[in-house]
């Protein structure tokens, strides 16, 4: 799981050619990890503006983490306001 999918962490590898890439794996982690610390009520484990449900309720979850923080960040990017 990536934990971290932000706009900082997007990159455009080529003008020609589209390639969007994620970076920045400091913060990613197996899903196992993940639910651990759900479980010990930390709930920090994902940025702050991109944070799924689940995750804020403190429930079990999985790689859809990711999922949502894309998705805010997509809706985000077309529609150029902030969500949060």
């Amino acid at each position: 799981v990536h934990l971290d999918i932000k706009p900082e962490n997007i990159m455009f590898s080529d003008k020609e050619f589209v390639e969007v890439k994620i970076g920045d794996f400091g913060c990613s982690t197996f899903i196992e990890k993940v639910r651990e610390q759900l479980r010990n009520q930390n709930n920090n484990i994902v940025s702050r503006y991109y944070r799924p449900p689940e995750v804020v309720l403190s429930l079990e979850s999985d790689t859809k983490i990711d999922v949502w923080s894309f998705g805010c960040l997509l809706a985000e990017l077309s529609t150029g306001n902030v969500l949060y």
